[in-house]
């Protein structure tokens, strides 16, 4: 994509991307005993070693030979492949934080292509979900471990940049445990501290436009990471920012539950009195700022929906029990697929459970002024949100008509229109100006994945 095309047709590009392939991470937004069963929590121990500090950049992240995993079928050679670069920038330097990332370059190589930083949710979970079953440029047959060509990857027109975030998600490590950040303004400083050094070294890139993208708890980390980029002066050059299933605006996101649930029939009346009682609990616990409770309080409520449901899966309440990923995390604890992504000596934590509980409080704080001061400033948005996801559903996205920003009238008094795609309606969007909201059809929480082949249809 030339820089010269308008911003417009970027939007629209991404605005398709998004719309049919809402995506989320919320993956902890559960009560402690759920989390011990989430996929997204499992092998989170921390592992510090020591003497592996050193910066790796400027290596593909595929070997130039088919490598073979344990016996199992090469992975994708790289010279067939978008061209990857994998390594650590040091963040926090008091306790050894080391930031792990992972690029790859636009497949059509248009030098001018827009980057979108992708970030996962959790909090503390790894943007490998994200690069490798949503939309990266490779997916992981699970039966082979073999690397395949995602054929609805964003890469096709946009260079990706995927990093773990915060420290101790993912392959980013620190020295010293008491580095977990407790709040966004940490997160978003080392964050902002980790862009600057991977432009520093990327200098060709400084120029291209840049999005930065999210879902689920990153709907903090995504408006957080851009304020302060537009608060240092924009010296990178955000053009937009987008919140997949995200959870931004606590006083309304984490109460309300009840109507979505009774709407489809998994709770009875009775049930949703019950459940409408903890929703006040917790809006009480907010408004007076007793962040820990409050979370702690709308664990009860993902508690209540889980046992009137019979273990309804919140992330599509389609289906029953957890996803099983085993796959996804078989590969990347591989010794051969540490080597390939520079990561030897290096623990793959999917969720680190220490991390989390460091932003428990942190949850319940709103950062829906973040999005209203981006807005006013100019910087595009785009809101969106799955038709059957439970955790993040659609009946909280009336926060957004809620903002308050230069456009709140305009934007509450334009048309809702279907999103049609071969004749067929796969969504509705809304927009005014700079801002577009969102519904994804038949989408959970990870809709690349649900509607891979809706992905890349521009």
């Amino acid at each position: 994509m030339a820089s010269k095309l308008t911003y417009l047709s970027i939007i629209t590009m991404v605005l398709i991307v998004i719309l049919l392939n809402a995506t989320s991470s919320l993956a902890n937004k559960l009560t402690r005993e759920q989390i011990k069963r989430s996929v997204f929590m499992k092998g989170r121990s921390l592992n510090d070693e020591e003497g592996y500090m050193k910066r790796m950049a400027e290596h593909p992240i595929y070997s130039k030979q088919p490598v073979s995993i344990e016996g199992r079928g090469p992975v994708m050679n790289a010279d067939q492949n978008p061209f990857a670069h994998s390594g650590f920038f040091t963040v926090n330097k008091t306790v050894g934080g080391q930031m792990y990332y992972v690029f790859f370059e636009s497949q059509d190589k248009n030098p001018n292509a827009p980057i979108i930083l992708w970030l996962q949710g959790g909090p503390g979970c790894s943007s490998a979900t994200g690069m490798l079953l949503e939309m990266g440029p490779y997916r992981i047959n699970p039966k082979t471990l073999d690397l395949y060509p995602n054929p609805n990857t964003w890469n096709q027109k946009y260079a990706l940049l995927f990093i773990d975030n915060p420290l101790g998600a993912g392959f980013s490590h620190m020295q010293n445990p008491q580095g977990y950040v407790h709040n966004e303004e940490q997160m978003a400083n080392e964050l902002y501290s980790m862009l600057m050094q991977f432009f520093d070294l990327y200098k060709q890139y400084q120029s291209n436009p840049f999005y930065v993208f999210g879902e689920s708890y990153a709907g903090k980390y995504v408006p957080s990471i851009s304020y302060k980029i537009a608060n240092e002066g924009f010296k990178i050059n955000l053009r937009g920012f987008g919140i997949g299933d995200g959870l931004t605006h606590s006083l309304v996101q984490m109460t309300n539950y009840d109507q979505y649930a009774y709407s489809l029939g998994l709770i009875d009346t009775k049930q949703q009195l019950e459940i409408q009682k903890i929703q006040d609990n917790v809006k009480s616990l907010i408004l007076q700022e007793r962040w820990f409770e409050a979370t702690s309080a709308w664990d009860g409520i993902m508690a209540a929906l889980n046992n009137y449901t019979g273990g309804i899966n919140v992330y599509d309440v389609r289906e029953y029990g957890d996803y099983n990923f085993d796959y996804y995390l078989a590969f990347l604890n591989l010794p051969s697929t540490k080597v390939l992504m520079h990561t030897v000596g290096i623990q793959y934590n999917d969720c680190d459970a220490k991390a989390y509980s460091a932003l428990y409080a942190d949850m319940s704080k709103s950062v829906k002024y973040k999005v209203e001061s981006l807005l006013n400033r100019g910087v595009r948005g785009i809101l969106y949100n799955g038709q059957v996801d439970l955790i993040i559903n659609m009946v909280q996205t009336k926060w957004i008509e809620e903002m308050n920003w230069k456009f709140s009238s305009e934007f509450y008094n334009a048309a809702r229109k279907p999103w049609t795609l071969n004749k067929k309606i796969v969504g509705y969007v809304k927009q005014y100006q700079n801002l577009y909201k969102a519904e994804v059809n038949l989408a959970g929480h990870l809709s690349p994945m649900d509607q891979p082949e809706h992905c890349m249809t521009w």
